[in-house]
């Protein structure tokens, strides 16, 4: 078989674990093409449905990106030993060009033998082990950075039909590189993996020219990692261009996969140079949100929204309004776990989900009832919803202050309240075990309300910041930002400050803006953390706030 004129069953599987005896075929798609067409040929791709109808584990479901529910429409995998076995024998295939094909064959056997007594009729041809002796010092060659390293295209979630259009492209760029090793057959293909390995792995080589990236400016800045389409893999912001793009290329050891999967595709990098580091920030939430890339995970847009509440804390709406004024929060669910305790201390109703995690409903009562006399707290007077985050911020405020008397630190960056985020602690890491104690839960409690209050007291800073002046130093110089309506303008331009008597101030605005206020909020605590001199000049009139609890 001629490797670049003949036709080849390109194929993929999806499963929901590692091996037959595990797990099952949840998804498969393939196409026939040759290497010598441009584009290939039509993909099948069929859902599988799963034995005793078993639901898809989480884990694959994140990965993959297919729900139970979207389970409908997938066919038995009688269905596709048939469609499969037809495909073959119509189209006359004899081989089958997979990218690991030792992840795929013991489903594709099992899946034949138990359908049809037979084994998979094709012999497999493995893209991976032919890369691992053509690019020994690719940084990874896995079918996501091996199929950009060609030029494909990329994906976030792992499906079947897109992998075969990234095998395909590897297979096109191996069959170029095979002919230039004196390879042009099937049968001189496995005769060359036979031999043993000549060339040994050394230093990573990337496809990006060192010199574009020792190019760059010593200069705070924005930095886009663009694959051979000059599609955007990575945006990141970086205080000298220069030495953050070219600290991805030092080193070897105890490298981040997913990295190594980014800079394998890496062809080309573009960057903005900004006036400061805080600019770099600001500008890099507002292009991961313009450009999507892949290969970031924090800053997304995917599908939030922001959320309002009314002055009592028991009415939810996506929109600032006047009926609902106080916010913005990241989500509806921000205040659910708030929600949760109220309704709790105000019915008497069992909630075993207060925490999330599930705790015995006896041990909520006597945790509480610990916490309660650890704090001089009289639950009777938390009888309403502005009662319990009013206690709630009195209570972060009274532990910053305690915080900041026992280590002497600084715990109120804005002068609101709110302390850094590393006074608020995540769940216990204990917190996986059966096992709870009244001062387990105690804590729980503890912390739970502190999240509630730093939920609260966010909006109000995220809303003084939103049409406000930063004034700062940065090498020497003096720089100012001018915030309007969350935008980042310059001293010259002329958006008008939004009449708050008329309309509220988040009434039009959406998580972009949300997201960038926050940044700047992070980059003015990080600033005044390092000695740096911040000044904070709110333009908000006083009926903004007017909502305070407290």
């Amino acid at each position: 078989m001629n490797l670049l004129r003949d036709r080849f069953l390109f194929l993929d599987c999806q499963t929901t674990a590692a091996n037959p005896v595990l797990g099952s075929i949840l998804e498969i798609a393939w196409c026939d093409s040759s290497a010598s067409e441009q584009q290939p040929g039509k993909i099948q791709c069929k859902l599988v449905s799963q034995p005793d109808k078993k639901e898809i584990p989480f884990r694959i479901q994140v990965i993959t990106g297919i729900s139970d529910e979207e389970m409908v429409n997938a066919v038995h995998e009688r269905e596709i030993y048939f469609s499969l076995k037809k495909h073959c024998a119509e189209n006359q295939i004899n081989a089958a060009v997979v990218h690991y094909a030792s992840f795929e064959k013991p489903f594709l056997h099992e899946l034949f033998e138990k359908h049809g007594d037979e084994p998979f009729p094709l012999d497999l041809i493995c893209t991976y082990q032919i890369a691992r002796r053509l690019f020994p010092n690719l940084p990874t060659r896995g079918i996501r950075g091996l199929g950009g390293f060609f030029g494909a295209s990329n994906c976030e979630l792992k499906r079947s039909s897109h992998h075969v259009e990234m095998t395909f492209s590897i297979w096109q760029g191996l069959v170029a590189e095979l002919a230039k090793q004196g390879i042009y057959s099937v049968e001189e293909l496995r005769d060359w993996l036979k031999e043993p390995v000549k060339t040994k792995r050394t230093k990573y080589q990337y496809p990006l020219e060192s010199e574009k990236r020792l190019s760059l400016p010593d200069k705070p800045g924005v930095y886009k990692m663009m694959n051979a389409r000059g599609e955007i893999l990575y945006v990141g912001k970086a205080t000298s261009l220069k030495s953050r793009v070219n600290s991805y290329f030092r080193g070897q050891r105890n490298k981040d996969p997913r990295k190594l999967e980014m800079l394998t595709q890496t062809h080309n990098i573009d960057h903005i140079e900004c006036g400061s580091a805080l600019e770099a920030a600001i500008l890099e939430t507002d292009e991961i949100k313009r450009h999507d890339p892949p290969y970031n995970y924090s800053l997304k847009r995917k599908q939030r929204q922001l959320a309002f509440f009314d002055e009592n804390l028991s009415s939810m709406s996506y929109i600032q309004s006047i009926d609902h004024p106080i916010g913005p929060f990241s989500g509806h669910f921000a205040l659910e776990q708030f929600t949760r305790v109220h309704t709790w201390l105000t019915t008497g109703e069992d909630d075993p989900l207060i925490f999330f995690d599930e705790v015995p409903t006896d041990l909520i009562s006597s945790g509480f009832e610990l916490f309660c006399a650890e704090h001089n707290l009289d639950p009777t007077l938390l009888a309403t919803p502005r009662d319990l985050m009013a206690f709630c911020i009195r209570f972060i405020r009274k532990s910053a202050r305690l915080s900041q008397q026992s280590n002497g630190e600084a715990t109120n960056p804005l002068d609101t309240g709110e302390p850094d985020d590393d006074d608020l602690e995540d769940e216990d890491s204990d917190d996986s075990l059966v096992e709870y104690t009244p001062e387990d839960v105690s804590g729980k409690f503890g912390r739970l309300f502190k999240r509630i209050a730093k939920s609260y007291l966010r909006g109000k800073v995220l809303t003084r910041l939103l049409n406000s002046r930063i004034i700062f130093q940065e090498k020497s110089k003096i720089r100012r930002l001018e915030v309007r309506s969350g935008e980042i303008v310059h001293s010259d331009d002329s958006l008008e400050l939004k009449n708050a008597a008329k309309e509220q101030l988040w009434q039009n605005l959406d998580v972009m803006t949300y997201d960038r206020i926050s940044v700047l909020l992070s980059e003015i605590i990080r600033m005044r953390a390092a000695g740096q001199n911040v000044i904070i000049e709110p333009d908000m009139p006083l009926s903004i706030v007017s909502h305070q609890i407290i």
